[in-house]
């Protein structure tokens, strides 16, 4: 299944967009804990590595 190309490329863009979420919470004000904005960072450098792959 993660072989699918279109698997990869839905869940890799799913990926990328959760963690913009986190940069323009970030940027807008919004109060996150340490271990969201660690969250965020890592979900949107894994949606660039298998948008990448």
């Amino acid at each position: 299944m993660l072989k699918n190309r279109w698997f990869l490329l839905i869940f890799s863009l799913i990926l990328i967009m959760n963690g913009l979420t986190g940069f323009f919470q970030l940027i807008n004000g919004v109060d996150l804990a340490y271990w969201e904005i660690t969250l965020k960072i890592l979900l949107f450098f894994a949606g660039i590595s298998f948008f990448i792959d």
